[in-house]
C-alpha cells in the first residue's frame, strides 16, 4: 500500500490530537482561528517527537475500529504520509480551500513555492490506491447517517485517549473531506499523470481489491 492512503487518517489524528479551540463567532474570527489551529497543525507535522505521538494516537484509533490492517498500515507507512502533509500544509490556503477564510485573487511567493514544490513520489498503484480511497471516503462522508457515527466514534476516541476533541476540529475535519475530489486531487498530489487514462471501472476493480481501513 502507499503512502497516499494514510493521508486523510493522519490528518484525522493530527485534529484530535490538538488542544481545545473554541468556534468564534464572526466570520473574521473564525478565519483568524483556522489560520491558528492549522498553523498548529502544521508545526506539528513537522516536528518528530509530535509525529510519534500522532502515529501512536491514530494506531490506537485503527485498534478501536478493529481494523489490524490499518494498524499496520499506519506503523509503516505513517512517518513517510506525515512529511508528505508538512510538505503541502499551507494554513492559509487550507483554510481559503475550506471556505473558512476568503480566497486571495493572489497567492503569496511563499505560498506559491510550497504549493509546487515536487511531491514525495512513491511506486506501484499510487494513482489507483488515491483515487479509491479518497472516493471511498467522500462516498462515505456524504451520508448524514456515516457522518453521526463519525462524529460519535471520535468524541469515543478523544475519551478514552484522555484528549479534548471539541466539535469544530471534527467539523473542520469532515468539511475537509466532504469536499475532496479524487481524481483531481490525486493528479494535483501528482500520484496520477495529468492526462490519467484511469477508467471507472479500474477503479471499482481496485476497490474491490482494497480492504476498508475502518
Amino acid at each position: 500500500m502507499q503512502s497516499s492512503l494514510l493521508t486523510v487518517i493522519l490528518l484525522t489524528g493530527v485534529l484530535i490530537a490538538l488542544p481545545h479551540i473554541a468556534l468564534s463567532k464572526s466570520d473574521q474570527e473564525i478565519c483568524e482561528d483556522c489560520k491558528a489551529f492549522m498553523t498548529d497543525v502544521s508545526k506539528m507535522l513537522r516536528n518528530e517527537t509530535d509525529q510519534e505521538i500522532i502515529v501512536k494516537k491514530v494506531e490506537g484509533m485503527c485498534h478501536i475500529f478493529g481494523s489490524e490492517y490499518c494498524a499496520e498500515l499506519v506503523d509503516e507507512y505513517g512517518p513517510i504520509a506525515l512529511s508528505y502533509l508538512s510538505d503541502y500544509f499551507v494554513p492559509g490556503s487550507v483554510c481559503s480551500g475550506l471556505d473558512l477564510c476568503p480566497r486571495k485573487k493572489r497567492m503569496s511567493g511563499a505560498e506559491h513555492h510550497q504549493l509546487n514544490k515536487p511531491p514525495v513520489r512513491d511506486n506501484g498503484n499510487s494513482c489507483a490506491d488515491c483515487i479509491t480511497f479518497l472516493g471511498d471516503l467522500s462516498d462515505m462522508l456524504h451520508n448524514k447517517t456515516n457522518q453521526n457515527i463519525i462524529r460519535g466514534k471520535l468524541h469515543q476516541i478523544c475519551n478514552l485517549l484522555g484528549i479534548d476533541c471539541s466539535d469544530f476540529k471534527i467539523d473542520i475535519a469532515l468539511i475537509w473531506l466532504q469536499n475532496l475530489l479524487p481524481r483531481s486531487i490525486c493528479k494535483k498530489m501528482s500520484f496520477c499523470p495529468k492526462q490519467s487514462e484511469f477508467s471507472e471501472k479500474e477503479h471499482l476493480s481496485s476497490k474491490n481489491q482494497n480492504p476498508s481501513l475502518l
